[in-house]
């Protein structure tokens, strides 16, 4: 979970297997693994469980068309270890890393706000399950009205730069960084991505501590960082990430590519998939496919 990232505006982080996850039917059909069920949640890819030391994949930094001023809208291609559940529990800290593009106007993060602080407080107090499903739901409701109320103002109002419709003027940030949940992420402030730039990103674990490394090779930069941690690596995800309960902007496909976990490919482990139930449809991620190296999510 975290607060501000860019403009400053609260961005919601929800560990996924935190969250109520239901299974549904998986529209795209079975991977190689075989699991033909996703569990919901606000992320949309692939998590496996064990005792893992790495994990490192590629992917292309998507197009992204914001599609609805009344909330925020996301889409985060990340991997990282822990952060799934393991014999009931949250396996934790999850060290991650990745990219993101943001759609967000001042007038839907105003709508946001309200959902936002339920699902901060549900987090808070997150020790009951129950207790905690009921805020998401809460949560998930305030976004939805006040979403549509701010959406179908906007679009009568319009968009332009002149008050009062600059509030409904949505734009795109970019930005890229690592995290260390339940602690806040971590911008890496000083070098940036952009559609089209290739990314490689890898998280690895030596037993004292984690090591999370994320490179532009369009753009030739790396940035690594290291966490001190004896926790072990228990559970493994590579996932694009929304917004909880809002609507998916629109954007390219996210391939994921070149993927290795411990060295081997996800057809060597169990790769349970999730996906995303947005307000404005069902995100989930493709086969796994070049021997267990590669899946696309696809909007």
């Amino acid at each position: 979970m975290w607060t501000r990232r860019g403009k400053g505006w609260a961005r919601h982080r929800i560990v996924a297997a935190v969250a109520a996850v239901t299974a549904v039917t998986w529209a795209a059909g079975p991977s190689a693994a075989g699991p033909t069920d996703a569990l919901v949640s606000n992320w949309a890819g692939y998590v496996l469980t064990g005792n893992f030391h790495s994990i490192s994949a590629q992917w292309i930094e998507p197009e992204v068309t914001c599609t609805d001023t009344g909330v925020i809208q996301r889409v985060s291609p990340w991997i990282g270890l822990n952060g799934s559940k393991v014999d009931g529990s949250v396996a934790l800290p999850l060290m991650q890393t990745g990219s993101e593009a943001t759609c967000v106007s001042d007038a839907g993060m105003l709508a946001s706000m309200p959902g936002l602080t339920v699902e901060n407080f549900a987090d808070a107090s997150g020790s009951d399950p129950s207790a905690f499903r009921r805020m998401i739901e809460v949560s998930a409701g305030l976004n939805t009205v006040l979403g549509q109320v701010v959406s179908g103002g906007c679009t009568a109002a319009g968009t332009g730069s002149a008050s009062p419709h600059s509030l409904c003027a949505q734009g795109t940030e970019r930005t890229v960084w690592w995290e260390a949940y339940p602690a806040a992420p971590v911008r890496y402030g000083d070098v940036t991505s952009a559609p089209g730039d290739r990314m490689t990103s890898s998280v690895t674990y030596d037993g004292t501590a984690y090591t999370m490394t994320l490179s532009n090779q369009t753009k030739g930069w790396t940035r690594r960082t290291v966490q001190q941690s004896s926790a072990p690596a228990l559970t493994a995800e590579i996932v694009v990430e929304g917004q909880l309960d809002n609507a998916l902007p629109a954007f390219s496909p996210v391939a994921f590519t070149d993927i290795e976990v411990d060295g081997k490919p996800l057809t060597e482990f169990t790769p349970v998939p999730y996906s995303i139930a947005a307000t404005n449809g069902v995100l989930a991620p493709g086969p796994i496919t070049a021997g267990g190296t590669a899946f696309t999510v696809t909007r």
